[in-house]
């Protein structure tokens, strides 16, 4: 039984998609855990420690998908040219972004000093 060109190309194909869609869930943050000193970004694999006293800018940017405005905030260090966006992470961006800015700018209006979401 001999395999034809179009199955390979379906294969491959398949494949590539497979890659892609785990790719994505792989770098996709499900979790923050936020305290006064440190940022704990939760990823499938792994988590990430940002200092708050390096990160340099929290923004909010508005993302487009099939028409709908899907806003997330994204955090940009000192020590990376990348900015590291949190687009789903069970709670709203905008009061993510707000909470994370009164921690950069070294507020003390937070009623929680130690906040954690998860998806």
């Amino acid at each position: 039984m001999a395999i034809s060109v179009d199955e390979i190309g379906v294969w491959f194909m398949c494949t590539i998609i497979i890659l892609f869609i785990g790719y994505e869930y792989l770098r996709t943050p499900f979790g923050i855990i936020i305290n006064n000193e440190e940022l704990k970004i939760k990823y499938p694999l792994s988590s990430k420690n940002i200092k708050i006293g390096d990160v340099s800018k929290i923004e909010l940017a508005k993302s487009y998908v099939k028409g709908y405005e899907y806003p997330k905030v994204h955090i940009h260090t000192k020590s990376s040219l990348k900015s590291i966006p949190l687009k789903t992470i069970g709670t709203s961006s905008i009061r993510l972004h707000k909470i994370l800015k009164a921690l950069t700018l070294k507020r003390n209006d937070l009623s929680n000093p130690s906040l954690h979401w998860e998806r």
